[in-house]
């Protein structure tokens, strides 16, 4: 994935390094997470957080 906005090159580099896995995720990855949350495979799926973010969650600010 590459930014879309003409001259946002180092704001996007910036925040592709910020993230623990040194990428930002693709439209099909969030997609494969929410196909998991609506189908049967997740029946025991309860209360629970499902956090497809690359690991920024997990930093302080």
């Amino acid at each position: 994935m590459s930014p879309r906005i003409p001259g946002q090159a180092a704001l996007y580099e910036e925040l592709r390094q910020t993230v623990p896995l040194h990428r930002l995720g693709t439209a099909t990855e969030s997609a494969k997470a929410a196909v998991y949350l609506a189908s049967g495979e997740s029946a025991c799926t309860a209360g629970t957080v499902l956090r497809v973010d690359g690991g920024i969650g997990q930093l302080a600010y």
